[in-house]
């Protein structure tokens, strides 16, 4: 075994951790007999290069690139990546390597040791289930109380105020016919009752766009445009991409309701006054839905809630997609790459 001590060798052997050796050519020396057994491989089935033959496709990319970053600048480095054993399963393993050079100084490559984190990622993979599971009854019950408080607003709020808008008016008839001054107050008390009706229309329908299910997507982006103007007294402008675009309808609700919150969270605590939203369509199948704004900078979590900031990379996941949240030229941009046309992710 080249510049491997025998001393050294037999220690390795009798320990019931993993350990490995390679040359300054990224070819395996050695192998310690945990390794060996816990592999179910021989040193010969290993040496050389053909350790690599037993290294997940997914990760070999992954693992060529570390090994050319340790020939050139030989860091101690730590990564992960997947073994297949005798068996045929897989195994993750946690890789932890460090040069080793003579007394001299003479590089003579990497020693190393692997741990099974097979359990561990087991473990986490289980979690992050349960974890987009609750974010997704999250999303739903979000979307009902929605619906409801929208429908409540639309159906039983505007029917009272369309009721007291009646009675105000023909409260001011009467004070017309007696010649009273009080006639121009009731006016203007109607009037105001008439705004407070639109804006709560208005309101209603940004808890519950039915735009969604009776125009275009696009449409509907843009009878936001108008709710942020006459509610909130912002600009909205929405910068639509050339040609037709068609959405599925549940790709439609995730990415109208990541502009409502992207958009909510700089008007009130951005203290944004103009928003851009933009569709950027890219030859790769992925497209860019971004929101720029024009308010305060700062820590990109200040913007939002920590539920909001999570339902909204949670509705990016869903349609195969992920948020991007930064500071810009002014305030604040989030972007939302997503599959061009893109379905919503069963497993999301």
């Amino acid at each position: 075994m080249p510049n491997i001590e025998e001393e050294y060798a037999k220690v390795l052997d009798a320990s019931p951790l993993i350990f490995w050796a390679n040359d300054q050519n990224n070819q395996c020396i050695y192998g310690n007999k945990a390794g060996l057994d816990f592999l179910g491989r021989s040193f010969e089935e290993l040496s050389g290069e053909q350790w690599l033959d037993f290294v997940h496709p997914e990760d070999l990319d992954g693992i060529l690139k570390t090994t050319m970053i340790r020939l050139c600048s030989r860091p101690t480095q730590r990564d992960e990546f997947r073994a297949r054993l005798k068996n045929g399963k897989w195994a993750w393993m946690l890789q932890i390597a460090a040069p080793r050079f003579n007394p001299a100084g003479t590089f003579l490559g990497y020693t190393g040791s692997l741990i099974d984190v097979t359990e561990q990622k087991s473990r986490e993979e289980a979690l992050k289930k349960k974890q987009s599971h609750l974010e997704a009854e999250i999303v739903k019950i979000s979307e009902w109380e929605r619906s409801r408080i929208g429908r409540d607003l639309h159906d039983s709020l505007t029917q009272m105020l369309l009721g007291i808008s009646l009675k105000s008016m023909l409260l001011g008839r009467k004070l017309q016919k007696k010649d009273l001054p009080e006639f121009y107050t009731a006016q203007e008390v109607a009037r105001e009752i008439d705004q407070a009706i639109s804006a709560t229309r208005k309101l209603s329908q940004s808890l519950f766009p039915v735009a969604l299910t009776k125009m275009d997507f696009l449409d509907a982006l843009r009878d936001m445009s108008e709710q942020v103007r006459t509610l909130l007294g912002a600009e909205l402008r929405i910068g639509l991409p050339e040609g037709s675009q068609s959405y599925d309808p549940e790709v439609a609700i995730h990415l109208y309701r990541i502009v409502q919150e992207a958009v909510t969270n700089a008007i009130r605590h951005g203290r944004a006054r103009r928003i851009e939203v933009a569709f950027r369509i890219s030859g790769t199948g992925r497209n860019c839905l971004e929101i720029r704004d024009d308010g305060t900078g700062g820590d990109p979590k200040s913007r939002s809630s920590g539920l909001g900031l999570h339902i909204m990379e949670y509705r990016a996941r869903a349609i195969g997609g992920e948020i991007e949240i930064g500071p810009g030229k002014k305030g604040f941009t989030v972007r939302c790459h997503y599959p061009a046309g893109g379905k919503p992710d069963e497993k999301a």
